[in-house]
């Protein structure tokens, strides 16, 4: 179990808020990966993801079929776990080195979906646009609209001239009664600090409404003993 430094922070945060010094580029990140700092790398899907998708008043609000995207995807636990519920789901990263990351472990676990239910790219998700149709070849610079995104540990990884462009390419990518899951994650008071910054449900509520409607808020019914109390769902439909 990962133990506080004296600062109070988890062991490797304070080295990636010092080599990523708030900037949101594919060299940081790829810096971070190549040097193992991926302290928000638990090995798994989070507890809270796995909760939500398995309990009817949460799971029933998420489609079972379509597509699904997670965009800021590390190592692509969530890609497989969104992928085994018949859901096309795509990992995007801006880093190259992360998506290699996922590509290897996705290919190494011999209980995960089949390998034309998921897929993996290297990309600014902030610069894709839709295709006309589903039936469209995706290019460098577009992607297939989505039925279902999921945005845990990425929100809280951007510094906050980035928010407005995080909600507007959520509303640019999914279809209209498209969902966004979010696990808002960490909840405290707002600071400079990061990544990860600080969070709150607030701030989705103020990004969102305009775009999507919220159907659900509270916390998840389980979450890692130290995240218990600093996350909750929020599973948001596109109008």
């Amino acid at each position: 179990m990962s133990t506080a430094n004296a600062s109070g922070l988890p062991p490797g945060v304070e080295k990636l808020r010092e080599m990523l010094a708030g900037a949101h580029d594919s060299g940081k990140w790829d810096s971070a990966w190549k040097a193992g700092l991926t302290p928000w790398d638990k090995g798994q899907a989070q507890a809270a993801l796995v909760s939500t998708l398995s309990e009817a008043k949460t799971s029933e609000l998420l489609p079972t079929s379509g597509r699904a995207v997670v965009p800021g995807m590390g190592r692509g636990y969530d890609v497989a776990l969104l992928a085994s519920r018949g859901l096309h789901t795509v990992g995007v990263d801006i880093s190259p080195k992360a998506v290699e990351a996922a590509q290897q472990w996705l290919d190494s676990q011999s209980s995960a979906p089949a390998s034309s239910q998921m897929s993996v790219r290297a990309a600014d998700w902030f610069s894709l646009e839709p295709t006309q149709a589903d039936s469209e070849k995706e290019t460098d610079g577009t992607i297939k609209s989505f039925d279902l995104a999921y945005d845990y540990t990425f929100f809280c990884a951007l510094p906050s001239t980035l928010h407005q462009k995080w909600a507007d390419t959520y509303a640019r990518l999914i279809k209209p009664g498209g969902k966004l899951l979010c696990l808002v994650y960490p909840i405290g008071p707002s600071s400079d600090a990061g990544p990860p910054y600080n969070v709150s449900p607030d701030q989705h509520i103020a990004l969102l409404s305009k775009a999507f409607e919220l159907e659900h808020h509270a916390p998840p019914s389980k979450s890692a003993p130290e995240r218990k109390g600093k996350e909750e769902i929020m599973i948001w439909r596109r109008k």
